[in-house]
């Protein structure tokens, strides 16, 4: 019994730290535009999984008083149906706190899944709007890249006909100064 007791209070501490550490805040800016309700449903999250510490901290304080406590009213008898009636009330008290910290926990991992899906569900939406946009972006490089083309093009011919006019000009000028 002490031993099952032990392992199910080792359970119930790693479930309770890997939901702490799926709680903790992430450096990524996504966790602080996230809305309300996600704020809302963590904050449930997080006061379950304090209520789901309380109780293992109970448990464990429960079972070390229950085996290491020296006062006459909380050592079992020594023989008899006292102290099968000892058990028996031990046991009940150690299933009801159990059985009120798995559906804790079973309600807290309910709740964290459906913020995984949700998260999930929004990150599939960035992901194709990313998709869409850098699809956009590269039809447009490729159109400005054809503008710029014409630009130089249109500048260059600009250039070429200033020069021409002016050699023109010259010309003239000569022609008129000679004549």
């Amino acid at each position: 019994m002490a031993t099952e007791h032990a392992h199910a209070l080792y359970t119930l501490d790693r479930l309770v730290s890997l939901l702490d550490r799926s709680l903790a805040p992430s450096s990524s800016s996504a966790s602080a535009s996230s809305p309300p309700r996600d704020s809302l449903s963590r904050l449930r999250l997080a006061t379950t999984i304090t209520h789901a510490h309380e109780l293992v901290n109970q448990l464990s304080s429960s079972s070390s008083t229950s085996s290491t406590s020296s006062s006459p009213g909380a050592q079992p008898p020594k023989e008899g149906p006292s102290l099968a009636s000892y058990h028996a009330t031990e046991q009940a008290t150690l299933l009801t706190a159990l059985t009120a910290l798995s559906s804790t926990l079973k309600s807290s991992t309910l709740e964290f899944s459906s913020l995984l899906a949700r998260d999930r569900e929004v990150l599939s939406s960035a992901e194709a709007k990313l998709a869409a946009s850098e699809g956009r972006m590269g039809a447009e490089g490729r159109r400005l890249e054809g503008v710029r083309r014409k630009g130089r093009g249109t500048t260059c011919a600009t250039v070429g006909v200033l020069v021409g006019v002016a050699v023109l000009w010259v010309l003239v000028f000569l022609l008129i100064k000679v004549t």
